[in-house]
């Protein structure tokens, strides 16, 4: 099983992409891959800025590997590809470096969004802080 952080996200979101865009048996971002910009690109995609809000407070709440299932590939440059979860993968890096990825969700929700996830996301820490002492 892999780590969240060893998957990269497609730059392309599969299911709004024409399959004739993506060549799955030839991916190869090498060094040219960045999160941050893949991130910004996927969020793009986002209609209902709710729907991805309860995805967020879901996997905060607890990942479930048979309900939640993600496939990837590997890719031409020997890295492994989200062909299916980017949303669930992404999902994890805004989770985890909430801090560092803030300014990217500012930029594409809705303000009140932004406040709800970030009191979610509080609690939540919170809630791991005192389970830890």
């Amino acid at each position: 099983m892999k780590s969240y952080t060893e998957i990269r996200l497609l730059p392309h979101n599969p299911r709004y992409t024409r399959s004739i865009e993506i060549d799955l048996l030839n991916i190869n971002y090498g060094l040219n891959y960045d999160i941050y910009e893949n991130i910004k690109k996927l969020l793009q995609y986002e209609g209902e800025w709710d729907d991805l809000l309860y995805l967020l407070e879901q996997l905060m709440l607890g990942y479930n590997a048979a309900m939640d299932q993600i496939f990837i590939l590997e890719g031409k440059d020997q890295f492994f590809y989200s062909i299916e979860g980017n949303r669930r993968i992404m999902c994890m890096y805004l989770i985890t470096e909430f801090d560092k990825y803030k300014t990217i969700l500012e930029n594409f929700s809705d303000k009140k969004i932004i406040q709800k996830l970030l009191r979610f996301y509080n609690r939540q820490k919170n809630l791991i802080l005192i389970s830890w002492m």
